[in-house]
């Protein structure tokens, strides 16, 4: 056990919640900014305006695939932590984790999406998706706790909005209140 927000947890309370942002960051950060470089480099967009599917279409198609895979990975997560480590599910608030992990899931998305509309080439979408994910993965406490940082590290972790998501999270799943931090405003 390790102390939380003054309360005895299990690491695995700890750590499942950084795993399901993992999982997120790699999807919204890494698969959407390469995926949109690459559709733009290939005129896929303007080749579908041969077609009557919308650019919106294909957009939210895109989308729902990475909300789908997101859904099937923290259900497995679920599973594993239920059938291998004995975590009863009903002691936890699920509706609201879900709910952060979908907005965390928006958050990085749309950083993904953004990294995409800038970058011109998929190569260049992959460095720079691979920066700033790693960049959230050693500095937003996904890995390291923030709190062990030296200060410094620490002041940029909190401009970081990751960091945000990996303490709404941990704070949801181990049934702590996330209106009483600026963690949720940001």
């Amino acid at each position: 056990d390790v102390t939380f927000m003054d309360q005895q947890v299990a690491m695995l309370d700890i750590s499942l919640p950084m795993c399901s942002l993992m999982s997120i960051a790699v999807l919204g950060i890494g698969n959407v900014g390469v995926g949109l470089a690459h559709t733009r480099t290939v005129f896929f967009l303007k080749r579908l305006r041969a077609t009557p599917v919308k650019k919106m279409h294909y957009i939210m198609a895109n989308f729902m695939v990475q909300l789908l895979v997101l859904i099937l990975t923290i259900a497995i997560l679920c599973v594993i932590a239920v059938t291998k480590f004995g975590v009863d599910l009903t002691t936890h608030h699920m509706v609201k984790f879900i709910g952060v992990l979908v907005l965390s899931f928006l958050m990085c998305y749309f950083i993904g999406m953004f990294i995409g509309s800038v970058c011109e080439d998929p190569k260049t979408s992959q460095s720079v998706s691979m920066f700033v994910y790693f960049v959230c993965i050693f500095l937003g406490g996904f890995t390291f706790p923030i709190e062990f940082m030296p200060s410094g590290l620490q002041k940029v972790a909190y401009m970081i909005p990751t960091t945000h998501a990996v303490k709404m999270v941990q704070r949801v799943w181990n049934g702590l209140s996330i209106y009483d931090v600026h963690h949720t405003y940001v």
